[in-house]
């Protein structure tokens, strides 16, 4: 029996899918299995993934259904101690399965491991951080008020402890990682790498840019945790919790392809509807002020800036990046 299952949803996912499945084949730790479910795909996934030689890819077809139906799948099949997921267009650092894997072994007390997340572009460029939030143990709190795991290719989890709960909730069109962390949450304590290991990539017409969509899951979980015997006591963070909600998808509005200004204030409005104080802070400054701007530029030059930014910062990450290589030659 392998230590670790990855479970990767591939559907029509030939772009993006041969580099994804190579950042699992090269982990570090090799107890592992890789389970590639592919539903229906139209277009060359398959293919792609015929490729592989590798004896721990299982190429598994499976009827059409969504990301959760098609975790759960997987997750069906597993035969790890530890279950994980990977996004078919996300990439994993070299060690994260096994970085994940020691915290779990040094933390016994704990179910789930997750690590820090970056944002890259569709070729593979650093954009900014997701999350670098580090919190351990009970977690359920935190959970409540932001996404801290950041997406469904970050957490690993004991394979029972995801059976007891049934796997994801597959009636969500949006947001199933959040819903299953924070039921992992309730029983279960959480353990944490800190440092990045996940790449996170954010492509125009996902379901991370349906912010309808992920408004609507979003406000299903935090109604539907509230509402759990484990929320009795947290009553009090419920309008934070929608604040930030709201300021999340304000910041997403703004890093759309084509900036939507007016969905970014409207959503702001929301924010500081649910938490008054929200409107001195300087998030809610920053998000003004972008705002404004791209409601002001013509898109194209909007587009333009927005790319250089994104260069410069790419620039200096590099820069700070290599300059303790540098000193040591020195």
């Amino acid at each position: 029996m392998p230590a670790i299952s990855v479970v990767i949803p591939a559907f029509n996912a030939e772009a993006t899918i041969a580099e994804t499945v190579a950042s699992v084949l090269q982990q570090s730790c090799r107890d592992f299995e890789l389970l590639v479910i592919n539903p229906s795909s139209s277009d060359g996934t398959r293919s792609c993934l015929e490729q592989f030689t590798d004896s721990r890819l299982k190429l598994i077809d499976a009827p059409r259904g969504n990301v959760a139906a098609t975790r759960n799948r997987g997750l069906a099949l597993a035969c790890g101690e530890f279950v994980t997921f990977l996004d078919a267009d996300d990439l994993w650092t070299v060690d994260k399965l096994e970085a994940q894997l020691q915290a779990l072994r040094d933390s016994p007390e704990a179910s789930v491991c997750y690590s820090f997340t970056d944002c890259i572009d569709e070729s593979g460029k650093y954009l900014y951080p997701a999350n670098h939030d580090a919190w351990t143990g009970d977690v359920y709190p935190q959970l409540l008020l932001s996404n801290f795991v950041a997406s469904g290719s970050n957490f690993m989890a004991s394979r029972r402890a995801l059976n007891s709960i049934q796997g994801f909730d597959e009636s969500l069109s949006n947001s199933a990682d959040l819903d299953i962390c924070l039921k992992l949450a309730v029983e279960h304590q959480f353990a944490v790498v800190r440092r990045v290991q996940v790449l996170y990539r954010l492509i125009a017409g996902s379901q991370s840019t349906n912010l309808a969509g992920m408004l609507n899951s979003n406000l299903t979980i935090l109604q539907r945790a509230y509402e759990h015997p484990r929320a009795i006591a947290l009553q009090h963070l419920r309008p934070k919790s929608y604040s930030y909600l709201y300021r999340f998808l304000s910041y997403k509005a703004l890093q759309l392809p084509h900036t939507c200004g007016w969905v970014a204030l409207k959503y702001l409005l929301q924010a500081i509807k649910w938490n008054p104080a929200f409107v001195a802070t300087l998030d809610c400054y920053k998000i003004l002020a972008k705002a404004f701007l791209a409601i002001s530029m013509s898109t194209r030059l909007n587009l333009a800036l927005r790319a250089w930014i994104r260069m410069t910062m790419h620039a200096d990450r590099s820069t700070a990046i290599a300059a303790p290589g540098q000193n040591a030659q020195q």
